[in-house]
């Protein structure tokens, strides 16, 4: 938790380090320009704006903003930090053992079974590669291509995406492929 906490220094600090965001970059420079404009108005230049004002109205205004800034940044960074450590939780048993019966039924034909337990699957460990794998391959044998260029995409930013690579790729070629309307590849045994 404490170095969660770290991430919230900085805001945009967290999506642009771990995910290399250029919105977290956007975000990250944003926040350092206001911060300086506050410290340039508070310390060197009060009456930047209008000599007209009082000298303590614009630094305090530009507090106000960096302080509100900072505290919407840390919410959307908390909500980001949350989603990627669900990535990262490894499946538990129940996971596997639904994984094997979904398997299972995919391998015995019964694709909208299991469709369902890989959905389920899914709910609660969205960041299992092999179950986001599967269920790309079972949305294009039902012809859902776009629903299975979908998950074949959220495959990809996952971290164990690496040891899936030629997997993903051959699946996006025959989901391209049937997009644009090409007969399937066939693989020879």
């Amino acid at each position: 938790m404490r170095r969660d906490a770290l991430w919230l220094l900085w805001p945009g600090l967290a999506s642009l380090w771990l995910r290399g965001s250029g919105r977290g970059l956007a975000t990250a420079t944003a926040f350092g320009g206001l911060l300086n404009y506050a410290l340039i108005t508070t310390f060197i230049w009060p009456q930047l704006l209008s000599r007209g004002l009082a000298p303590w109205l614009v630094p305090a205004a530009v507090w106000i903003l960096v302080l509100w800034f900072w505290i919407v940044a840390a919410r959307s960074t908390a909500k980001f930090l949350s989603v990627e450590a669900a990535k990262q939780t490894p499946p538990n048993d129940d996971a596997n053992r639904l994984l094997m019966q979904a398997q299972t039924e995919y391998l015995k034909g019964h694709l909208s079974q299991a469709e369902s337990l890989l959905t389920q699957i899914l709910e609660t460990c969205p960041g299992d590669a092999e179950v986001r794998l599967l269920l790309a391959t079972l949305c294009r044998r039902h012809g859902r291509n776009e629903e299975a260029m979908h998950h074949l995409n959220e495959l990809s930013e996952l971290p164990q995406a690496a040891t899936w690579r030629m997997e993903i790729a051959s699946e996006l070629k025959l989901s391209r492929s049937a997009c644009e309307g090409e007969p399937p590849l066939t693989r020879a045994a």
